[in-house]
């Protein structure tokens, strides 16, 4: 018998109607361990499957630099899925219906387990069939408390370039709606945290993800391990929610940091409440 993990989901989406956005849905994901025990090796992915057109008439094609992926029929536009968050994936891969999902009229739990973690993938749709997609990224580990974000675009285009665009346009657009929340549409997470630091080590870039339960002045701060103060990444004023930024390993004054021990901090309206993590950076 399954026993719960406490793993929860909230689930957000944007469209827009302006030109140049109208072509693209933006879904976004939290997962949170509300639970009392670490959760290890999490992977998380999008399935899709567009039937388009004839259903055993499609082919596409993958683009690895942005991590999308899109399908087509004979004289169809195309549709696809592209990761946005986090910018690394696992697997970007079709999947053959006649192989994985008409056999049992559904794909079985072990071969969506394979696709997520790429032990399988297939880049090329080809021959000409019937064809599901996926873009999937891990693995994560969550300790209790901890959250992690996973967001991706479901996009249409009238062709390779046209699709390309409206990733590009998602992507630019997820900057500022997709992490950094407005008050209308906001996640409200219970307490300010740092919820997660990946890649850990990193070597170029580090994301700092954190929640923000209450409008406050946040500041977010990078200290060596003798406790001084290298930079400051953020100083502002924040609505409730969830967000993340980077550190590219540089401090105050543009020079780069030596490989090491750091400690990002949370600082909470002047000295309210602070939340301390650890980064190792690796040249």
């Amino acid at each position: 018998m399954n026993s719960p993990r406490g793993l929860s989901c909230t689930q957000n989406g944007w469209a827009w109607s302006d030109p140049g956005h109208e072509d693209y849905i933006i879904m976004r994901y939290v997962f949170r361990n509300e639970g009392s025990t670490t959760i290890n090796t999490l992977f998380f992915g999008q399935f899709m499957d567009w039937n388009v057109g004839e259903s055993d008439s499609n082919s596409g094609g993958v683009d690895t630099t942005r991590n999308l992926i899109y399908e087509y029929g004979s004289g169809t536009e195309y549709v696809g899925v592209g990761l946005l968050d986090p910018p690394t994936a696992k697997n970007v891969t079709f999947i053959y219906n006649p192989d994985y999902v008409q056999p049992n009229g559904y794909i079985l739990d072990s071969y969506k387990d394979w696709f997520l973690k790429g032990i399988l993938s297939t880049q090329t749709a080809f021959p000409w069939g019937d064809w599901s997609m996926l873009v999937s990224a891990g693995p994560h580990t969550l300790s209790p408390g901890d959250s992690t974000i996973f967001a991706v675009v479901i996009l249409g285009g009238e062709g390779v370039s046209d699709i390309q665009a409206n990733y590009d346009s998602a992507q630019a657009r997820y900057q500022s709606v997709g992490v950094t929340e407005e008050p209308g549409v906001s996640i409200k997470p219970a307490i300010f945290n740092i919820s997660n630091v990946y890649p850990q080590p990193f070597s170029f870039i580090v994301n700092i993800e954190y929640t923000v339960p209450r409008e406050s002045n946040v500041a977010l701060r990078v200290y060596n391990v003798s406790g001084r103060l290298i930079k400051t990444i953020l100083n502002a004023k924040q609505w409730p929610g969830i967000y993340r930024e980077e550190w590219d390993g540089k401090m105050s004054n543009g020079q780069e940091a030596t490989s090491g021990i750091y400690f990002c901090r949370l600082v909470v309206n002047g000295n309210e409440q602070s939340v301390t993590r650890k980064l190792l950076l690796v040249k």
